[in-house]
């Protein structure tokens, strides 16, 4: 009787709540585990650090991993420890930035094109000009112009990533402006702007929190691409990017310059996606049903 009691706790009006999605996803658990500890590591990373990032010591250049430097060192005998934990920050930095701007600019577009249509056609034609792209040509083409720095990667890759959540929101705007709410706040003269923050937009946030967690993933890669092909940020600023394209030209003598970086890479971006489908069947009546 006590299990079946606890069992009915858990669920709202027939549905899986959202806490016991995640309680019996332990990949979930899992990825947010893994992303929590990265975040940690970001935010005190010069408390971390058993050595300065910037210091050159020519004397221990390509070492190997020792108690000393557990990572190794790199090519002008830099703590490769030392620099991933810093290059966090910037990664991490560099991927929120571009999944703020993303989602703000892409659901304003998104919502403007799926409600009005005289705008629909020309927002739209214009994002289906930006995906016509390979996204990392596009970012390429942008850095070129625009120059080697932190700053002009977030504008870069936000321009880039930009068209596909505004897709997405128009998606979701164009299924809502049918409903018969928003037919019947129409008639009774409530304003677009009213009818798209009071009506339409809730509906898109659960795909929108979803859709940032998969964009902060992609912005990591390719902010990882840029800086790797020497295109992105500063080459003195370690990042995860330069640190592997530092390495590159030593894969064969010293292949653990790149094989930590890359490793925190796939970490965080593995961590980033679990969070994500856990996010995906948490806020998807559908899919809570099935668990």
């Amino acid at each position: 009787m006590e299990a079946i009691q606890a069992k009915d706790r858990v669920k709202v009006d027939g549905k899986v709540s959202w806490f016991e999605v995640f309680r019996r996803k332990w990949v979930v658990l899992f990825g947010g585990f893994l992303l929590l500890l990265t975040l940690f590591s970001a935010v005190f990373a010069p408390y971390l650090s058993p050595h300065d990032s910037r210091r050159i010591d020519v004397s221990i250049r390509l070492q190997g991993p020792t108690s000393a430097h557990i990572f190794g060192t790199d090519d002008f005998g830099r703590d490769v420890f030392s620099r991933v934990l810093m290059g966090t920050r910037i990664s991490l930095l560099v991927g929120a930035a571009v999944m703020f701007f993303t989602s703000l600019f892409g659901a304003v577009l998104g919502l403007l094109g799926g409600y009005y249509k005289s705008l629909d056609n020309i927002l739209m034609r214009l994002m289906d000009g930006l995906m016509a792209l390979p996204a990392i040509v596009l970012a390429i083409a942008l850095m070129a112009s625009l120059g080697p720095s932190v700053v002009n990667v977030i504008i870069s890759l936000s321009i880039v990533f930009m068209p596909r959540t505004a897709r997405l929101i128009r998606s979701v705007v164009l299924v809502g402006v049918e409903m018969d709410y928003v037919q019947a706040a129409r008639a009774l003269g409530a304003r677009g702007f009213r009818i798209m923050s009071q009506h339409i937009f809730p509906n898109c946030i659960p795909p929108l929190i979803v859709q940032s967690t998969f964009i902060f993933a992609y912005s990591i890669l390719a902010e990882a691409s840029l800086s790797f092909l020497g295109v992105g940020v500063s080459p003195e600023i370690p990042t995860w990017g330069n640190i592997i394209s530092s390495g590159r030209m030593f894969i064969r003598e010293a292949i653990w310059i790149t094989l930590f970086p890359g490793l925190a890479i796939v970490v965080t971006c593995l961590a980033l996606n679990l969070l994500g489908d856990g996010l995906r069947d948490a806020l998807d009546p559908k899919m809570r049903e099935l668990i």
